[in-house]
């Protein structure tokens, strides 16, 4: 399985907090990260894949700890397949742009700490496909595209006055397909793991 093969992905996450003059008119600006794995669906056969992706996110307050986010998310699908026209193990690199908008609660445990659950909805453009064997390579460009639903709950908790840190999980579920060729649609099921460091520097 590909998930054997994979290594440990880092994530760090930056985030520009500013607020305006009024009461939680506030904006945040912050990067993270997330590492899972993915049931995805190609040709009627389900496969399991590995998911990593890079998220750049804005939030909103709207009204006390209610948030809207929106932004964008880098994701990569990998796993092997076996191909009977080739008698061989192919590599497949799948890569998606999504445009999340979601809305976000967080909830106060402590001082220090908090949890949140962020649910909506997001288009995801699969923009890129490179199959590698042995023999040979091959490469597809503009897909098709995937709307789905997008999911997020986890902790976040204060670590100094400035820094804070996130862990939690991260799921998509798609919905909704449009592909130029049916052959290259690709369903996906995405849970992972979600880490993340916040810098408030206001």
């Amino acid at each position: 399985m590909l998930i054997n093969k994979a290594g440990i992905l880092i994530c760090f996450l930056l985030v520009q907090n500013f607020c305006f003059s009024q009461s939680f008119s506030e904006v945040i600006f912050k990067t993270g990260g997330y590492y899972g794995y993915s049931v995805g669906k190609k040709d009627g056969v389900k496969k399991i894949m590995l998911s990593t992706g890079q998220e750049f996110i804005i939030e909103k307050n709207l009204k006390e700890s209610w948030y809207i986010t929106f932004g964008i998310e880098l994701t990569s699908l990998k796993y092997n397949y076996h191909s009977d026209t080739l008698n061989s193990s192919v590599f497949s690199n799948n890569y998606f742009a999504l445009i999340p908008v979601t809305l976000k609660r967080y909830y106060i445990l402590s001082k220090r700490s908090h949890c949140f659950l962020d649910f909506g909805l997001a288009p995801a453009y699969y923009f890129y496909n490179k199959d590698e064997s042995k023999s040979s390579s091959f490469k597809k460009n503009n897909l098709g595209l995937n709307i789905g639903a997008v999911a997020k709950m986890g902790f976040k908790t204060q670590l100094t006055k400035k820094l804070s840190f996130d862990v939690g999980l991260h799921s998509f579920q798609d919905f909704i397909y449009s592909y130029k060729n049916a052959a290259d649609k690709l369903s996906i099921k995405s849970n992972g793991l979600m880490t993340s460091f916040y810098l408030d520097i206001k």
